[in-house]
């Protein structure tokens, strides 16, 4: 991971012929297939492939995945644009982005209900294409800065994440035999870190080599955090239904 996020970090000012990115991308893939075949000749592995490869515990992990790709990615895009463009104070930068915090709380309670009438696969899918919905209006904000629009999606992105995340979270552990519930918790965090530094790693990355420093940059950088978003869609999809969480008027039309 080290060698990948310096890769994509090193990529618009190196570019992709440069040592600085082809050496650390070559390492990443070599130590990733060398730790897969560690993994399968290991008596005791740290990640034990009975439960990899379960669809929901997949699915779940790359909706996590996404969702903190998407989240840091943003964040870190956005706080160079307020305070580097609009000259916010750092105090009025987390004063605005409590609305995100705010609704994500909101978004991880209803989540919940949600989530036992319906199973998680749709409220996940629909949690991520909120988060990609609030991070494209983001990609709108204007040079001279637009507080209701800033405002707005802040509210969308945090209620959509909390929506994404407590669903992945759920499918992530469903279904996981009891001697590997530790792992399987485990592995969402270690997915939602992997995604922070992932998110962080393009977003300014792809900010950059749009136009360093100016509007446009920035815009890109959103534009990088929605796709994000569009991938979680996608994640949350490869999640099979659960027919247990289905809604009681489903249920009793069945019966």
């Amino acid at each position: 991971m080290v060698a990948l996020v310096y890769a994509i970090v090193e990529l618009p000012r190196a570019g992709w012929l440069s040592w600085h990115t082809a050496g650390p991308l070559v390492a990443a893939v070599v130590l990733g297939v060398l730790f897969r075949r560690l993994e399968r000749r290991s008596a005791a592995p740290l990640v034990p492939a009975r439960v990899v490869r379960s669809r929901t515990v997949r699915g779940g992990n790359v909706v996590i995945l996404c969702a903190g790709m998407a989240v840091d990615g943003m964040l870190i895009t956005l706080t160079g644009y307020v305070q580097g463009m609009l000259g916010w104070s750092p105090l009025g930068f987390g004063l605005a982005t409590a609305v995100m915090t705010v609704t994500s709380v909101a978004g991880t309670l209803t989540g919940q209900r949600l989530a036992t009438a319906y199973g998680a696969r749709p409220v996940a899918a629909a949690g991520a294409a909120l988060a990609g919905l609030a991070c494209a209006m983001l990609a709108w904000l204007p040079g001279r800065g637009s507080l209701p629009l800033l405002l707005c999606g802040l509210f969308l992105l945090g209620a959509g994440l909390g929506l994404a995340f407590v669903c992945a979270q759920i499918a992530a552990v469903t279904g996981v035999r009891e001697e590997d519930s530790g792992f399987a918790a485990g592995l969402v965090d270690t997915s939602f870190a992997l995604g922070t530094a992932l998110g962080i790693a393009v977003c300014t990355s792809v900010a950059t080599a749009a136009a360093p420093g100016g509007e446009p940059g920035y815009r890109a950088g959103f534009a990088a955090a929605a796709v994000f978003g569009l991938l979680g869609i996608a994640a949350a999809l490869v999640v099979p239904r659960d027919r247990r969480a289905a809604p009681a008027t489903e249920r009793a039309s069945a019966g």
